[in-house]
């Protein structure tokens, strides 16, 4: 075989160009994507006794990957949940979004609220796997509250003196993982 026709099959085979039919692109690349919600945020400056719970009109819910999770393997779609604050999803979870109905929302802030489900002393492992943004009729985020199941500590804003420095009892880390459970969605690894 001449150099000619080696060069010229090897560019064929390269660039598509051979006699076996080009194979349809698959669009499943789309299938499992979560699209992003409205990034504009409100956050009042002042601390209040309670997380805000009026004005609220609906929440999003999040399951990711925490830090100890985070590699090549497990690493799924980069979602920015609000500004500045992006998280890796879990490419093994099914639901890793959850669009709460208002009834839910309600029955979440009743938890995030309640002064039983927290405690001033906790172990701090702090390797977040979910959070919760909530929004405004104007489609704005007005609240954030991230969680580790593992160890109950909370992050939010606005911070509330309601939720103590501490972070959740295991009260507090049960009611939210059995919510989390009703709204299927995941609180530890997949």
């Amino acid at each position: 075989m001449s150099i000619r026709v080696c060069i010229l099959a090897l560019v064929s085979t390269l660039l598509g160009c051979g006699h076996q039919p080009a194979k349809p692109r698959s669009v499943a690349s789309r299938v499992g994507t979560v699209t992003q919600e409205p990034q504009t945020t409100h956050f009042s400056k002042n601390k209040k006794g309670r997380f805000p719970d009026s004005g609220i009109v609906r929440a999003v819910g999040y399951s990711f990957l925490d830090e100890e999770e985070d590699d090549t393997t497990n690493r799924g779609q980069l979602i920015t949940i609000m500004p500045r604050y992006a998280q890796y999803l879990n490419r093994k979870d099914p639901h890793p979004k959850a669009i709460l109905t208002r009834p839910q929302t309600q029955e979440l802030l009743a938890i995030i609220n309640d002064p039983g489900n927290y405690s001033n002393t906790r172990a701090e492992c702090d390797n977040p796997r979910n959070c919760f943004c909530f929004y405004n009729s104007k489609n704005e985020i007005v609240g954030w509250y991230e969680v580790c199941f593992e160890c109950g500590v909370i992050n939010c804003i606005p911070e509330f003196t309601v939720c103590r420095k501490g972070g959740l009892t295991d009260r507090g880390v049960d009611r939210l993982k059995a919510f989390c459970t009703v709204v299927k969605l995941n609180t530890g690894k997949p």
